[in-house]
């Protein structure tokens, strides 16, 4: 493969870690040069085209099964997502630029509980508003923590963890 052709596949994929309250799958997503942002906003399609797929069951993270080369997830059984670090400082940069609060937030999930920080408007700190929004599929949590809430030895921490909103059970802010 020559140097062009790489560059290009670099391009069209982001590797991520995917979690359900059972798994977690590591693949890299098909973005065909869109950001991973867009494509998850993408209401075209519920499901999302994967490469070099891995799964590992969540109780035992370090099992892994495959690669298996093609791969689709569908976008509402993610629970979150967890961003590698070059995605990190990118995504940083871009919600650091807004010049919001960073509030501490407690998320559950089906099985999984996350804290972290979010960025909300001065002045504008409606929980019920954050979740209600149509354009945010996935809530970014700076600072992130995620905790199985039955295996609390299973944890994983990232710059940025994206949240799926469907799948928030409660969402509380500490005003500090």
């Amino acid at each position: 493969m020559d140097t062009v052709s790489q560059i290009s596949q670099a391009i069209d994929r982001v590797t991520v870690d995917f979690f359900t309250g059972s798994y977690r799958f590591s693949a890299s997503v098909i973005v065909n040069k869109y950001s991973l942002i867009n494509v998850l906003r993408d209401k075209t399609t519920n499901h999302l085209n994967l490469a070099d797929v891995y799964i590992s069951p969540i109780d035992k993270p370090s099992d892994m099964i495959g690669p298996y080369p093609r791969g689709a997830i569908a976008k509402d059984e993610i629970s979150f997502i967890l961003l590698p670090r070059v995605l990190e400082r990118v995504g940083q940069e871009r919600l650091q630029n807004q010049k919001q609060l960073e509030v501490p937030v407690f998320i559950t999930l089906p099985f999984f509980e996350i804290q972290g920080l979010s960025q909300w408007r001065k002045g504008d700190q409606d929980v019920k508003k954050l979740l209600l929004t149509d354009t945010q599929k996935f809530i970014p949590i700076l600072q992130a923590k995620a905790q199985h809430t039955y295996l609390p030895t299973v944890n994983f921490q990232s710059s940025i963890i994206l949240v799926n909103q469907l799948k928030v059970e409660l969402l509380c802010i500490d005003d500090a």
